[in-house]
Formats: structure tokens, C-alpha cells, sequence
């Protein structure tokens, strides 16, 4: 079975085959598979046609890549820019089609060679260095090798990034030079030439005139002085080994240009302060180098004194603070010198003030004594004290003035001008020529202090008086108790005046005398009447009267009669005066049958209470019993005892009497006939005082 299928099968593909041999035979192909374009440049595109496809038709050409390549309808690529495109060629005869393609590499040519001479040694052919060693001008550069020495040799093309930037390296005299890769070795003296071309593109090439020197194998670099200073200028030389090298020549260079520079002759001019390393490398090619260190000094080209005038105090110091320019210059030390030291020294920029005066400090400078300042200097002598005159101090009245008197010492001080203030301006002012003005009574320091920084100080005291200005005794009529004492008070205008002291005098010592040497006269009842007591102030002279009147006030008023009826109070004065008295307050006290107090007042505590007489009595007139006010007098229980005082009577004109003393006015005692004796002692005993029985 398996036999029968595989014959069927090959008969199948035999069939297939004799069909298609007409198609085989058709070709439609480019005559390339890779073709390299350069960069503006064309190619024309040529394609293989045999069979149906070499009739006519529609042709197009395509570029997959435009950026790199493109082409036209003739079928002609252009390069474009570096890089790859594949072209397409489409055929088209009637609903038959055939296509071709072609792979095209956009290359970017080589325009020009460069030797790298960074590390060669190469000259203009005009060059003085070798222009006279040469047997004729080249008119290229020259490329200077030592007789058995190998260079290295590269070179740059242009574009880099030409497609091949390969170069070829040759020699037009082996035995005088001689190429090996990119090696060249000086074989022996003489001149011959080094071609550099691009592989890529041959006819791109760059021309070195080769000379073949006996090289330099040693340099020394001779110089007078290894110190230069700054703006100056130091020249250099070198010693060549061997003196038979045939180019003596050196390339000078500086490692700090900022510190020095070095021309191609070997000049270095100093600019700033440092040190300096100096290289002379061979110009043959030797590879030879010497260097040497120099030190840039810098010397002072200004001077300034940050100070232009400057104050001192005798005794005393003052900085000034020198700047030597520019900053780095070596020896910044300058000297100083006075005009004068009798006022004042200096020593390393410390000026001492030595007495009054002014002279000038001169600041020079040790590196270069051309340089110098000079400043003023004024020697101020500060004040070292004040004092007033009178030492003690002075007084003045309120509302006056008066000068204050001082001295500034020492005699020679500078500035004699002093301030003045007030410890309490409520007492004192003190203008700024030193007028005190009293403004109320007290005390204040007046301080005088220096004006000239010295703080020092001088102070004097200040009393400012008040004068009496008036006087005036503090009641009008006083009431003396016949032979009794009593003060009375004199008042001052103002009450702060100073001087209090008074005499007094009485203008009947019959009646009345008085004493006091201040404020407080002590007046002493003599004898029944009314006189006039006088005060004279010893501060002005200004004097006050009052009228005194002498008289028994205390017994002026008696109780002539107490009994009890009814439990009712009954009491009877007369007045003993010889004046009318308009009312009466009297006190009484309760106890009960066994001497104990007795509640009688409506508080419900205490066992006494008030008894006022409202009516006028006349000089000997007897009370009415219906002119007495009972207050407070609620009685539970029957009295036993009863005392009676009087104390307050008020007189016509208004004065009214108090009467704290009960020996001055007498208790009145009543009790109850059937209280026993002993009961009545005994409140009498409570009372401590001797009482008249009725």
C-alpha cells in the first residue's frame, strides 16, 4: 500500500515540474548584489532581464533608506549620507510582476590627511633654528629625528568619521630615514622625505621634510640668581651635551604662570610672590628636558595707615594699623618715629599719649623706605576730678535760684566742659550752666560729670527750704478746763515748711498762760474768763490768735437728784454754767436686787443705754422731767440700782463738751430701799469710784 502511494506521489511532482519549465528560464536581477556609493557620488544600477521579463513593462526603482541613498527612475543611487540602504527594482508586464534588490553602502571619503606632531619635533621650514641646516628650502613643515632614535607616528584623517580612516606611512630614503609601520627611525644624518597618505583615498596625502640630527643627550639650564622679584626679569641659558648637537634649541615653559612667565628666549618675569619651576625642553626631538626653581619675591609697592587721625588719652594707648601693599609682599615690617616724645612715643605701632599737645607718627616701610605715611596725633588730657565750692553744699528756698561753683582739675585738662543732672528733679533742677532752681522742700545731689569721656564725676548737696508763709491756729476759740491744760495747734502755710518754731503769748495770764516753742502751744486754765492766746512764726514773723476760754466745763452741767418709782428713772439737772447749754446725753447702768447688771437695753445684752435732755437750760436753771429721752431702755425685771453720768453737753454756740474722765463729773447712785446696804456697796464696788449718797 505504502508503495502505491509513494509512485503516485512522485508522478505528481513530475507532472508539476514539466509545467513550470517555461518559467524557469525568466531572469530579473541586478548585475550586483553589493555595490559601495560615496557620499555625493552616483551609480548606475544596471539589471539582468531574460525571459518574458526582457519584454517591455512598467519599471519603478525604491530606496528602503533615503537618508542614506537614493534613486531615480533611471535606475541612477546617489549617496546621500554614510550609513546602508537596500534598492528595489519592480517589474511589471501585465498582471505579472518581478523584483530585484541591491544592497548599497553609503561611504564618506577621506579629504585630508593630518600628522599628529604633538610629540614630534617640528619646525617651519623658514625656521631660524634649522633654516641654515638644511641643503635647500622644502617648503613643508620639517620633522627633526635623532640618529638612532624611533618616533612614533599617527595621524588623523578628515572627516573622522570617514568610512576608512586608515593611513600609509613611507619614506623616499630608507637608508637616511626609514619607515617600518607606524614607526620611523633615524638611520643617519641627513634629509630625505615622510609621506603620510589615506588608504581609502591614495591621492590624499600630507609631505614632512625629515632631517636626521646627532641629537642633544643632556641640558642644563645656567641662572644667575635663583631669587627674582616681582615686576623684574631674569634670564636663563642652557649648556648642551653634546656641543656638537646639530639644533640647540629649547622650548621654556612655566609650571605657574601665575607666579612667573618665561618667553621663548628664556626671560622670566616675576609677577607675584612664590616659587616657580621652570622647564627647557630640547627642540630636536631628544626627548631632553632640565628644569629649575626660582622664588618670586615680592617687595612692598604701597603703604597705608588704616588710622588718618588718631586721639589718645595721657597714659594711656592708641593702635594704628599699618597695611603694607600688595598683600604678598615678603617683608611687611615698617618702622615708626614721632615728631615729638615729649607727647607722645610709639613703639611697634602703640602710640602713647604722654601730656596735652599734638605731634605726627611716621610709619615707614623696611622693604622699601620710599614708602611712608604719617598721621596726626592729638594727646588729650582727660578731666581726673571735679569739685564744688562750697564742699558742703548750699540751701535755697522754693521757687529761687542759684549759681553753682566748681573746678576741673587737672589745670591742663583738654576739655573742661561738664554735664549736669539731678538725682530727683521734683526737688531740684539744674540747667547747663549749673543754676540750681528749688522746686519743693528736700534734698537732691547735683552731679557735675566730665564731658570729655572721663567719666569722672564731682556732686554737691542741694537743701531746698519751704518758708513759712502764713500761719493760722486750727480753731477759732479753744474751751479750757479751769485749772487743767490743753494743746492747741498752730498750722503752718505751707504744712512743709521747714522752720517750725513759734512763740507764744497770752493777753491775760491771769486767766490763761500758755507755753510751746514750735507748733503746739500748752495752754493753762487759770481762772474763770476769756482771753486771747497769740503765735508768731520765727520764719516770717507771721502770727495767729484764738480765744480761749477758761472754766469749770466739766461740772458745768450736775445731776442734782436720781430716784427710781415705778421702776421709772427720774433725774433732775442744773446747770452750774454761766452760759445756756442746749443738751445733755447722759449714761445709766442697771442691777437687780443682788448687785448683778441687769439686761436693760433692747439688744438684749447690755445693762446700760442713753438718756438725752433735749431742752435749753439758762445759767442755775433746773431740768423738766418731761425733757429727757429714755433710749433703749426695755425693763424686764425690777431695778435694784441704778448710776447715772453725764458725758456730752452741747452750749448755745455749738461747742460741745465730752466728758471721758468719771472724776470729772461725779456717778449719781440710786437703789432700792429694801436692797440691803451690803448690795449697794457692792455696786459701788463695781464701779470703783466714789459716789455721793442722796
Amino acid at each position: 500500500m505504502k508503495k502505491k502511494l509513494l509512485t503516485a506521489l512522485l508522478l505528481f511532482m513530475g507532472i508539476c515540474l514539466l509545467a513550470a519549465w517555461p518559467a524557469l528560464a525568466d531572469a530579473f536581477r541586478f548585475t550586483e548584489k553589493e555595490v559601495t556609493v560615496f557620499e555625493g557620488e552616483t551609480w548606475q544600477a544596471e539589471l539582468v532581464r531574460e525571459g518574458a521579463p526582457a519584454e517591455a513593462g512598467t519599471l519603478t526603482w525604491t530606496s528602503r533608506n533615503t537618508k542614506a541613498a537614493t534613486v531615480d527612475q533611471n535606475g541612477v543611487v546617489t549617496g546621500v549620507l554614510k550609513g546602508k540602504a537596500t534598492i528595489v527594482a519592480e517589474l511589471k508586464i501585465g498582471k505579472r510582476s518581478w523584483k530585484a534588490q541591491v544592497s548599497v553602502k553609503v561611504a564618506r571619503r577621506v579629504l585630508n590627511v593630518t600628522l599628529n606632531t604633538e610629540k614630534l619635533a617640528v619646525f617651519a621650514y623658514d625656521d631660524p633654528i634649522i633654516f641654515d641646516l638644511l641643503e635647500e628650502a622644502p617648503e613643508v613643515p620639517v620633522l627633526a629625528v635623532g640618529t638612532g632614535r624611533t618616533i612614533a607616528l599617527s595621524a588623523v584623517c578628515t572627516p573622522e568619521d570617514a568610512s576608512d580612516v586608515a593611513v600609509l606611512f613611507s619614506s623616499t630614503d630608507a637608508g637616511i630615514a626609514r619607515v617600518r609601520g607606524k614607526e620611523l627611525r633615524g638611520m643617519q644624518p641627513g634629509e630625505c622625505d615622510l609621506t603620510i597618505q589615506s588608504r581609502q583615498n591614495p591621492e590624499i596625502t600630507e609631505t614632512y621634510h625629515v632631517i636626521v640630527t646627532n641629537p642633544i643627550t643632556k641640558l642644563d639650564i645656567l641662572a644667575g640668581d635663583k631669587r627674582v622679584a616681582a615686576g623684574d626679569t631674569l634670564q636663563l641659558d642652557v649648556n648642551y651635551t653634546p656641543n656638537t648637537a646639530t639644533i640647540q634649541a629649547v622650548e621654556w615653559s612655566s609650571r605657574t604662570p601665575t607666579v612667573a612667565t618665561v618667553d621663548e628666549n628664556g626671560l622670566v618675569t616675576g609677577l607675584k610672590k612664590g616659587q616657580v619651576i621652570i622647564d627647557a625642553k630640547a627642540r630636536d626631538g631628544s626627548g631632553r628636558s632640565a628644569a629649575v626653581t626660582l622664588t618670586v619675591t615680592q617687595t612692598a609697592t604701597g603703604l597705608t595707615v588704616k588710622e588718618s587721625f588718631a586721639q589718645v588719652i595721657t597714659g594711656r594707648t592708641v593702635v594704628l594699623h599699618p597695611e603694607v601693599l600688595p598683600k604678598e609682599t615678603n617683608d611687611k615690617t615698617v618702622s615708626w618715629y614721632s615728631s615729638d616724645e615729649r607727647i607722645a612715643t610709639v613703639q611697634n605701632g602703640q602710640v602713647r599719649g604722654v601730656k596735652a599737645g599734638v605731634c605726627e607718627i611716621t610709619c615707614v616701610s623696611n622693604s622699601n623706605p620710599e614708602l611712608s605715611v604719617t598721621v596726626p596725633v592729638e594727646v588729650i588730657q582727660q578731666v581726673t576730678k571735679i569739685e564744688f565750692s562750697p564742699k558742703e553744699g548750699i540751701s535755697l528756698d522754693v521757687r529761687t535760684s542759684r549759681q553753682l561753683y566748681w573746678t576741673v582739675y587737672p589745670e591742663d585738662a583738654t576739655m573742661k566742659d561738664v554735664t549736669f543732672s539731678s538725682s530727683n528733679t521734683r526737688v531740684a533742677t539744674v540747667d547747663a550752666n549749673g543754676v540750681v532752681t528749688g522746686v519743693s522742700r528736700g534734698s537732691v545731689t547735683i552731679t557735675a560729670m566730665a564731658a570729655d569721656g572721663s567719666r569722672r564725676t564731682g556732686t554737691v548737696r542741694v537743701n531746698v527750704l519751704q518758708p513759712v508763709e502764713g500761719v493760722s491756729i486750727q480753731y477759732n476759740v479753744y474751751h479750757v478746763q479751769i485749772h487743767r491744760s490743753l494743746n492747741i495747734k498752730a498750722l503752718l502755710q505751707p504744712s512743709n515748711a521747714n522752720n517750725t518754731r513759734m512763740s507764744w503769748s497770752t493777753e491775760d495770764p491771769h486767766i490763761a498762760t500758755v507755753k510751746g516753742t514750735n507748733t503746739t502751744g500748752t495752754v493753762y486754765g487759770q481762772s474763770a474768763g476769756t482771753t486771747f492766746v497769740t503765735g508768731v512764726t520765727e520764719d516770717g514773723g507771721f502770727s495767729a490768735s484764738a480765744e480761749i476760754r477758761v472754766a469749770d466745763f466739766n461740772g458745768a452741767i450736775m445731776i442734782e437728784d436720781l430716784r427710781v418709782k415705778d421702776n421709772q428713772i427720774m433725774i433732775q439737772l442744773r446747770n452750774m454754767s454761766d452760759f445756756v447749754i442746749d443738751s445733755v446725753r447722759m449714761t445709766a447702768e442697771c442691777y437687780d436686787d443682788e448687785g448683778e447688771p441687769m439686761v436693760c437695753n433692747e439688744d438684749g445684752e447690755s445693762n446700760s443705754f442713753v438718756i438725752d435732755y433735749i431742752y435749753p437750760l439758762d445759767p442755775g436753771e433746773r431740768s423738766d422731767a418731761n425733757g429727757f429721752v429714755f433710749r433703749n431702755t426695755p425693763f424686764d425685771a425690777l431695778l435694784g440700782a441704778v448710776t447715772v453720768r453725764v458725758i456730752r453737753w452741747t452750749d448755745s454756740q455749738g461747742y460741745t463738751r465730752n466728758i471721758t474722765a468719771e472724776e470729772d463729773q461725779p456717778i449719781r447712785t440710786w437703789n432700792d430701799p429694801s436692797v440691803p446696804i451690803e448690795t449697794v456697796i457692792h455696786v459701788i464696788q463695781r464701779k470703783s469710784r466714789l459716789v455721793k449718797k442722796f
